[in-house]
Formats: structure tokens, C-alpha cells, sequence
């Protein structure tokens, strides 16, 4: 409501791409370049966000993953106590969310953009060269079998492989996504648009008119440079 800062973590020294995936109380952010102390390159990261340091203005640190992957392209998704992310070359990564212990790793690509989607005890994931894959996950403490991933490959107009850079979603059971040049929308023939509940956020505290500003902000202003 106030535009103040509540907390900030530094752990990146360049580009970060990937979006913050927010589970409750936890946080969790990725990137695929230097660290700000140096080391190893790429990093994951998962903090508290209700448990700030008052010098610092800090979150807990609950766990980190270095270990040279560029995790710098894709977002990660939150699922069952696990947090799934994609580094750049194509490898799926399934750590446990709360302590960051890999639980397995899956290659199925050599060059990623997209974000995994998993919904129905599946994850459903893009590679760049117009490839897009289903992958079983009923057990989500093993590696999937190769065997069982559905795979699809897009073509353009002009019948080329169609570039997938992008994350489907689902919604009222159907899933909708993009390639270079359509828009699709999959679902079963009989699937209804009934859409399922979802849980209410906490109420915000209530405004108090008698409550002093926390800022002052001036409209229009002069400002030199």
C-alpha cells in the first residue's frame, strides 16, 4: 500500500530472468549468471520472507543450490512439497522444496525458454525447437521412466519446426499455449468450464484514517540530475 521496502536479497551479480515463485511464506528465485561472491555460476534459492532481519532487512536463507547449472531462462513451479526448474540446457530439476535436496534430474532438451506447468500428477514443458512434452509425475520422489513422456513436435505454416519459447497454463480444464506463430487451446471433448475453488487470501489489516503516512509522495516535482 505504501511503496516501502520490506525486505530485499542479493544473490545475483547479473541478469536475472527467471519470475519468483511464492509458496506460502517461502520464496523462491533463480538466475544463470555470476554470483556476487564469486564461484560457481547459476544459483536457486529459497527464503522466508516472514523472517527479516531488523539490521539488515534481509529474509532467512532456508537453502541455496550452486553447482555451475544456469538456471538463467525459465521460471520454476511449486507442486506436492517439490519446486521444479529447468536450467538452461534442457535438464528438468525436481528438488525437494523445503531443504533443496534434488530429488531427481530429467534430460529432456538441449535449449530452454519455458517455464513447467504441472497439474493432474503431470508437468507439462516446452524446449525451444518446437518440441512440447508430457511428463508423468504420479510419484513425484522418482525420475520418470522415458518410456512414459508424450512428445509433440509443432510445425509452422511453412511446415518447420515451430519455436515453443513460452509456458502453457490450465484453465477450467483445458490447457492453452503459443508457438512462434498460433495460439492453441487442448482439452477433452466433454471437459466442462466448471472452474474448482480457490483458497482465500488472509484478510489485509484494516486502513486507519488516525495511522501517520509512511511516505510522502510529491506530484508534480522538479527534480535535477
Amino acid at each position: 500500500r505504501t511503496g516501502e521496502r520490506v525486505w530485499s536479497y542479493r544473490f545475483g551479480a547479473g541478469v536475472i530472468n527467471g519470475s519468483p515463485v511464492v509458496d506460502g511464506n517461502l520464496i523462491y528465485c533463480n538466475h544463470g549468471e555470476e554470483n556476487p561472491e564469486g564461484g560457481a555460476i547459476g544459483r536457486v534459492i529459497c527464503v522466508d520472507g516472514s523472517q527479516i532481519d531488523a539490521k539488515t532487512k534481509a529474509p532467512k536463507l532456508v537453502w541455496e543450490y550452486k553447482r555451475s547449472n544456469r538456471f538463467g531462462l525459465a521460471s520454476g513451479a511449486v507442486a506436492g512439497g517439490k519446486f521444479y526448474l529447468p536450467d538452461d540446457s534442457g535438464e528438468l530439476f525436481c528438488f525437494n522444496a523445503k531443504n533443496g535436496k534434488v530429488a531427481w534430474k530429467y534430460r529432456y532438451a538441449s535449449e530452454v525458454r519455458g517455464a513447467p506447468l504441472v497439474a493432474d500428477d503431470k508437468i507439462y514443458i516446452f524446449d525451444v525447437k518446437g518440441r512440447f512434452l508430457i511428463i508423468p509425475n504420479k510419484n513425484a520422489d522418482e525420475a520418470p521412466d522415458e518410456g512414459d513422456v508424450f512428445e509433440y513436435k509443432f510445425r509452422d505454416p511453412k511446415g518447420l519446426l515451430n519455436e515453443t519459447n513460452g509456458t502453457p497454463i490450465a484453465v477450467n480444464n483445458r490447457l492453452y499455449f503459443t508457438t512462434r506463430t498460433d495460439l492453441f487451446c487442448v482439452g477433452l471433448p466433454d471437459a466442462t468450464d466448471a472452474c474448482g475453488s480457490y483458497k482465500a487470501l488472509p484478510p489485509e489489516t484494516a486502513f486507519d484514517p488516525a495511522t501517520k503516512p509512511a511516505a510522502l509522495r510529491l506530484f508534480p516535482a522538479d527534480a535535477t540530475t
